[in-house]
């Protein structure tokens, strides 16, 4: 298992949060580091991440019947 030294964690989830609000997802992140995806969550959540909703994207509109 992979673990993030405390030395190092500020510096990674600040990494970590660059990549996700460029569009990178949560589980593109843990797969290409390593990490659980509720790892990653963590670190994005303590480097102050606003995390997007599930599903992505803007919802289509409505057609009208």
């Amino acid at each position: 298992m992979t673990r993030v030294h405390p030395s190092n964690r500020a510096a990674f989830a600040a990494f970590l949060r660059r990549d996700y609000e460029a569009g990178s997802s949560i589980r593109s992140l843990a797969g290409r580091e390593g990490f659980a995806y509720g790892t990653i969550r963590r670190l994005l959540k303590e480097a102050g991440t606003t995390l997007r909703r599930r599903g992505g994207g803007l919802p289509r509109p409505r057609k009208q019947s």
